[in-house]
């Protein structure tokens, strides 16, 4: 995953690294909270019901 993450940041049409998991899946919370993910605060993806949406800050 460090390997992905460097790679896109090489790129510069690359304008933003994110993701989203399950709300139950705590050890991809963990990971992704390990590699600087943070929650993506848009309107849409706050309050979904499934999924929670993670962004890593520029």
């Amino acid at each position: 995953m460090l390997e992905v993450i460097r790679r896109l940041r090489l790129h510069p049409e690359a304008e933003l690294i994110a993701t989203s998991y399950r709300r139950e899946n705590m050890v991809a919370a963990r990971l992704y909270a390990s590699l600087g993910f943070v929650p993506w605060d848009i309107a849409w993806a706050i309050d979904h019901p499934t999924e929670v949406y993670v962004r890593l800050p520029e």
